[in-house]
This record gives structure tokens, C-alpha cells and sequence, in this order.
């Protein structure tokens, strides 16, 4: 009986087997598409701040380094 399963995957997480590998299988397509702004927020993506994330983080940890040289300091 024939059949189409239509898989969206927005993370990518998903993995068919083809049962032809390593030859192609022309039964099977694979097709790559830029998820949407509701995929993106569904998943988090929209809200992560990703520019300057490593310059923040050493800002941080010079920060840190300097209340614990005040603290030491004091005592």
C-alpha cells in the first residue's frame, strides 16, 4: 500500500534509514528549508543572545576577580 510520510523536523533531530545505502534511494527525498520566527521561538533560538557572548563572559570573570580582590582586601 503505498504511503507519504512528510517529516518536518525543525531541530534536525530526526533520522530516516534508507534501506538502498550506500546507493540512492529515489524514493526518499530529503529537502532543507530556514525554520520560521514561530519555529525559532517555539524552540528558544529567538531569545539567546549569541553576539559578544565571549567578551561578555571574560567581562564576568574579570568582574568577579575584582570583588574577590576588594573582599580580601578589606579583611
Amino acid at each position: 500500500m503505498p504511503a507519504t510520510i512528510i517529516l518536518d523536523d525543525p531541530t534536525g533531530c530526526s533520522y530516516v534509514q534508507s534501506l538502498t545505502a550506500p546507493m540512492d534511494d529515489n524514493r526518499l527525498s530529503k529537502e532543507f528549508y530556514t525554520r520560521s520566527y514561530e519555529q525559532n521561538d517555539d524552540l528558544g533560538i529567538n531569545d539567546m543572545k549569541v553576539e559578544n557572548y565571549g567578551e561578555l563572559e571574560a567581562l564576568e570573570e574579570g568582574e568577579e576577580e575584582e570583588d574577590e580582590e576588594r573582599e580580601s582586601a578589606e579583611t
